[in-house]
């Protein structure tokens, strides 16, 4: 056997036996002259150092990510140490099919849209405002200008919220209008332009 090939069966041998253990080979290519350099890390989490029956025996008793952060003495708050607990999952192939459904609270929005839609308003999220305004079905989704339902060439197009008169503070429902992107860009006040402001 060439001594090329020896060595890539070395190295493949090397990566299946570290695929399920604490420790794992890591590559990145050299800018220079496009070597490949490898190095073998070992795994900070101690979770890593657990057999894959003894974590399974844990998860069983979880119902989410958050479940399990906390059965192994992690913050439930902890994004990166969630990034570690799926990437546990994924390589020791965890049975998680008992979790349940991830679900959005249904919390009740800090603003009522009668206190949104006025003039001189507070309110800055436009991109929440437009979700909020088709939802309740207060205007129409379609350009004012030129008709447009949301498609184009059998695609879908996001018409955008304009404010008539240029003054992003005044939301009241007579100022604003949805706008196909190709109408927005023709009005005097796009992208900022002779933009007006309220008093505050």
């Amino acid at each position: 056997m060439a001594a090329g090939q020896s060595d890539i069966l070395e190295r493949q041998n090397i990566q299946e036996s570290f695929q399920h253990s604490p420790i794992f080979m890591g590559r990145w290519h050299s800018g220079d002259n496009n070597t490949i350099h490898e190095v073998i890390f070992i795994r900070q989490c101690y979770v890593w150092n657990l057999s894959r029956e003894e974590i399974q025996e844990k998860v069983n008793h979880c119902n989410s990510i958050c479940d399990m952060l906390e059965i192994f003495g992690f913050k439930k708050t902890s994004g990166s140490m969630a990034k570690v607990m799926k990437n546990i999952i994924d390589t020791y192939n965890i049975n998680t099919s008992h979790f349940k459904p991830y679900k959005r609270t249904n919390q009740k929005p800090k603003y009522s849209l009668s206190e949104i839609l006025v003039c001189n308003s507070t309110y800055t999220n436009i991109a929440k405002l437009k979700e909020r305004i088709i939802k309740a079905g207060i205007l129409e989704y379609r350009c004012e200008c030129c008709g447009n339902k949301g498609v184009w060439n059998g695609q879908k197009l996001t018409l955008q919220l304009d404010h008539k008169n240029g003054d992003h503070t005044n939301h009241s429902i007579n100022n604003l209008r949805f706008l196909c992107p190709n109408c927005h860009s023709q009005t005097e006040t796009f992208a900022g332009r002779n933009a007006k402001y309220g008093s505050r």
